[in-house]
């Protein structure tokens, strides 16, 4: 077949998708086959503006005939570089586990791979692949069908610090979860502050307890003499001046069933 006779792929075309050129130079190798299948996967699925999806375990297992815990074990390598980050909820009235949302971070973001001789001394080479604009600028939605990703969110965590360790506490999660659903939606997951601050005010209080204690900011945040806070390090460094708060206004504010069960007087 001649070569003027080839059809190329349009990359404008609803269908294709696209993964990070960065990822096949050494974290592929890194990360290895199953989870470079499940980050194809990811990347498939993902909404092209806020980069979030939502496929099930089950399904991205499917689409590479691995087993489920393979490919829960590939996407806690994607975590553990920092590739990919995963927002955990649950149901308030049920209290059983919602479907992953699944985040891919911008390669600033990813943990700094280790560098060999080799590829110290082949540093400053660009990537065998040519850069190419996207043709079309091209804004649309997912390149596959609605139910797999998410537009109603707006996530603005690339501009954070990266980690310096690859592995993260996994308890510290569901409380970082909570702030950014109730009170700050530019909460910065992987700072390192932060998750040691949620970490200690999880072993401190349960979720449970620190579930009361957002709604309650959330719902008291702004009025005079109340603490301002946004994170769980401004909640550890201001719970004196939270208690104070609910002191001096336990007479307005009576009803036990108003108050937060975590600092409940």
């Amino acid at each position: 077949m001649e070569k003027e006779q080839i059809k190329i792929r349009d990359l404008r075309i609803k269908e294709k998708y696209f993964i990070d050129d960065a990822y096949l130079n050494g974290y592929a190798k890194l990360c290895g086959v199953y989870a470079t299948a499940i980050y194809n996967s990811l990347s498939r699925h993902s909404n092209f503006q806020t980069q979030e999806c939502f496929p099930s375990i089950d399904s991205m297992a499917k689409q590479h005939s691995m087993d489920k815990k393979t490919a829960i074990k590939a996407i806690k390598t994607l975590e553990k570089w920092h590739i990919v980050f995963v927002l955990k909820r649950k149901n308030k009235k049920t209290k059983r586990q919602l479907p992953n949302t699944y985040i891919l971070l911008d390669k600033s973001e990813w943990i700094p791979k280790p560098q060999s001789r080799v590829e110290e001394e082949d540093s400053d080479i660009e990537s065998r692949v040519d850069i190419v604009p996207d043709p079309s600028g091209f804004q649309g939605k997912s390149r596959v069908d609605d139910v797999h990703c998410k537009d109603d969110i707006v996530l603005r965590i690339t501009n954070s610090n990266a980690m310096d360790e690859p592995e993260v506490r996994s308890n510290s999660q569901e409380l970082l979860n909570l702030f950014y659903k109730e009170i700050n939606p530019n909460i910065k997951f992987n700072n390192k502050t932060t998750r040691a601050d949620a970490e200690w005010l999880m072993d401190k209080y349960g979720i449970e307890k620190l579930e009361s204690m957002v709604l309650y900011i959330k719902q008291h945040q702004g009025e005079q003499y109340f603490p301002s806070i946004s994170t769980p390090t401004q909640l550890r460094d201001k719970m004196a001046q939270l208690i104070n708060y609910l002191n001096k206004n336990k007479g307005e504010n009576n009803n036990k069933d108003n108050m937060p069960k975590g600092i409940r007087l």
